[in-house]
């Protein structure tokens, strides 16, 4: 019996000794795991921290400005370019310009400019048409009409642009057509010409000055200078007592012509004429 006790005591304790034996090596397992775990964690978090650092340096190289290249450029075309805009602007004086153009309205100062307009609905082109812009008093006026297509009947009216009031009337036919002006008209007109075609109606109108002469250019004499002063000798025939400013263009034959404008304070190369 004692024997028999003394066995199973034996055993137990070798049993117990054997679960403490397996059951010992689990904490240091788990510790083991979990310093895996926190390591993996680290070196992924580093990894990441690694990654976005790397990601926000190569967002902010991308976001930043290029600075430009530095080109040394040449000064010495734009420099030229300003010496000679100086030349020719101290050669020509403001009151003494020369005119390149030779469609410029200094040359063509009378010229009366038409451009053709749509009528009858847009279905046809029509414009009014006068042989001068400024007309002196008794000269008649002339206009026409240039048309696709042939009028019937015009009826012409000429208005005072200032208070808009017809001051004649005149009913002719064909497309040519002359008017004889009244020393009483105003200096500002306008032309109007209510037009019968076969297909409708339609109005055209054209603006135009009249003046009233007070003097006539009779001779020119030899031009001679006086200091640093061009004189030029005028001979004329005068019907009223006026303060005339004259504005003249002298046309080489070498070079462009040449304006000369009176001064903008006041009337220093005026001529007084008195009867």
């Amino acid at each position: 019996m004692t024997r028999l006790i003394l066995a199973v005591t034996l055993i137990s304790a070798i049993g117990i000794t054997g679960y403490l034996w397996l059951d010992t090596p689990e904490p240091a397992s788990m510790a083991l795991a979990t310093n895996t775990i926190v390591r993996t964690n680290e070196q992924s978090a580093s990894s990441l921290s690694q990654t976005t650092d790397e990601e926000v340096t190569t967002f902010a190289q991308q976001t930043q400005p290029t600075e430009p290249d530095i080109v040394p450029v040449s000064m010495r075309n734009s420099l030229s370019y300003i010496a000679s805009d100086y030349a020719e602007k101290i050669q020509h004086p403001p009151y003494s310009m020369p005119i390149a153009s030779p469609q410029s309205p200094y040359l063509h100062w009378n010229r009366h400019i038409s451009t053709p307009v749509p009528i009858l609905d847009g279905t046809e082109k029509a414009a009014l048409k006068l042989s001068q812009y400024r007309y002196f008093y008794p000269k008649p006026i002339q206009a026409s009409l240039v048309a696709s297509l042939p009028v019937n009947q015009t009826v012409l009216e000429i208005i005072d642009v200032r208070t808009n009031q017809v001051i004649e009337t005149k009913t002719v036919s064909g497309d040519t057509w002359q008017i004889e002006p009244d020393e009483s008209w105003p200096m500002e007109l306008r032309l109007k010409a209510i037009l019968d075609f076969d297909s409708g109606h339609d109005v055209l109108t054209a603006d135009f000055r009249l003046y009233q002469p007070i003097a006539q250019l009779a001779q020119i004499n030899p031009v001679f200078g006086r200091d640093a002063d061009m004189i030029i000798p005028l001979q004329l025939n005068v019907d009223k007592a006026e303060s005339i400013v004259f504005a003249p263009i002298c046309s080489p034959k070498t070079t462009n012509p040449l304006r000369f404008s009176p001064p903008k304070n006041g009337f220093r190369k005026a001529i007084t004429l008195l009867n």
